[in-house]
């Protein structure tokens, strides 16, 4: 498994980074450590030397960065972990598309921002993109721990046919983890068209039945609003990941269910495993 970690060096992009540390310990994966450098011209690192050396600020950009880039893989290294870095530079979310298409990248983990006194947090203008318009498994991840442990874990979903590639996707992931129970959450709107309730069971029980050799429970509950349904579950139940499908092939309904998901990775203390990678 490779996990591509970008970071800008701030306190947020630690957490993240520490938390791919402890997950490519237990997976034995390798760390894609990337950094963009926005102030540079995009392809600033293929241009021939003698361009390079037009602008020593610019040189000495880069020698910063990959100073601290050398830091950070020298760290990770002596905690025998595999990993390379990459540095580009230009618009970031344009040269992380190329990144992610040009390397087999199997999840991608990015920090957020807590807002000082309130109980919920605000991800970056980065962070959102990548949520919203990135086709790739993406873990939002809030505070730092010493030990990552996903005993308890929560799958949201529609309970679509699509759903059942992304659920499939989650129970990969949590096979490197010490996971036991599985709840599968399905919200009921009143904003939309709500599928009869014995429907709803039997949908569940497909999947459900997926999550053999867990202790996996089904939950159907009504809300205001998905986000707010997922989140506000998630925390009574005192879950330890939430796991929910931004996969949709139309761009009108991959606009609703990246808002969902950006949401709910805004709002929820608790890491989130945005799932839109099913060919994996």
């Amino acid at each position: 498994m490779m996990i591509l970690v970008p970071t800008d060096f701030s306190p947020q992009a630690q957490i993240a980074l520490d938390f791919a540390c402890e997950i490519a310990l237990q997976s034995e994966a390798e760390l894609l450590l990337y950094h963009c450098v926005e102030n540079l011209p995009q392809g600033w690192t293929e241009w021939p030397d003698r361009e390079k050396d037009k602008d020593p600020a610019q040189r000495k950009i880069m020698q910063e960065v990959g100073e601290k880039m050398q830091k950070i893989s020298v760290k990770a290294s002596n905690r025998g972990i595999r990993n390379q870095t990459l540095i580009s530079t230009g618009d970031f979310f344009k040269s992380l598309s190329e990144v992610m298409e040009k390397h087999p990248i199997d999840l991608t983990i990015m920090g957020t921002h807590g807002i000082s006194g309130k109980q919920e947090y605000f991800i970056g203008s980065n962070t959102q993109k990548v949520i919203r318009r990135v086709h790739g498994n993406i873990l939002v991840v809030k505070e730092h721990v010493d030990k990552i442990s996903f005993k308890k874990v929560l799958f949201a979903s529609d309970l679509g046919q699509e759903e059942k590639q992304a659920f499939h996707a989650f129970l990969l992931f949590l096979r490197f983890f010490d996971t036991e129970e599985i709840h599968i959450l399905t919200i009921d709107t009143p904003g939309f068209f709500s599928q009869p309730r014995v429907l709803v069971a039997e949908l569940q029980k497909e999947f459900s039945q997926m999550a053999a050799g867990y202790d996996c429970t089904t939950h159907f509950i009504r809300n205001f609003t998905i986000e707010g349904g997922i989140r506000k579950f998630s925390e009574d139940l005192g879950v330890d990941l939430i796991g929910i499908s931004n996969y949709q092939k139309h761009p009108i309904k991959r606009i609703f269910s990246g808002s969902n998901v950006e949401m709910l990775a805004n709002h929820a203390a608790t890491p989130v495993l945005s799932l839109d990678n099913p060919g994996n």
